[in-house]
């Protein structure tokens, strides 16, 4: 079934077909708010539903505040952090997690922080040595101590 999105056109509503795949595919493209874009929305659009001649300017209008809704929509549902301390329990170990979590409280961000003990599950991840860190499932330090900058360098690429 191909998905549906009701869009406000100057208090109408116009069942608009598609129109959630379109905006997944500008998004994927990093369409955002380039010149062209109403242009090249009303023109997608236009292949799956029929536009209103003399309505161009109201449906760009009508489908930008819904792109971009889309947008910031699709930010706030971006899944949040997971981040895992590898190590046995340490005091290298709790140093990590010690700057990892002064690090997530000074950007704001919220996130899974997990201390991953167990030896198998700990050479799962390609480490040679402890402390290890690894954010959604990346490795992004081990053998050492990442300070608290690097630490926030780590989450800010990963988001």
């Amino acid at each position: 079934q191909i998905p549906v999105m009701i869009l406000d056109i100057n208090g109408q509503k116009k069942e608009m077909v598609a129109l959630p795949i379109i905006f997944e595919n500008f998004a994927m493209a990093n369409r955002v708010s380039d010149g062209e874009i109403a242009n090249d929305l009303l023109e997608q659009a236009r292949v799956y539903t029929a536009i209103e001649q003399g309505r161009d300017t109201e449906y760009k209008e009508a489908l930008i505040r819904a792109y971009q809704t889309f947008l910031i929509d699709k930010k706030k549902e971006k899944k949040m952090l997971t981040i895992k301390v590898l190590g046995p329990g340490c005091d290298n170990c709790k140093k990590v997690e010690a700057n990892t979590m002064d690090a997530l409280a000074e950007l704001n961000v919220d996130a899974d922080v997990v201390h991953v003990t167990e030896h198998d599950a700990i050479y799962a991840y390609p480490i040679l040595g402890t402390p290890g860190l690894v954010i959604n499932e990346k490795v992004v330090s081990a053998g050492r101590i990442p300070s608290k900058d690097e630490i926030k360098l780590f989450i800010l690429q990963a988001k």
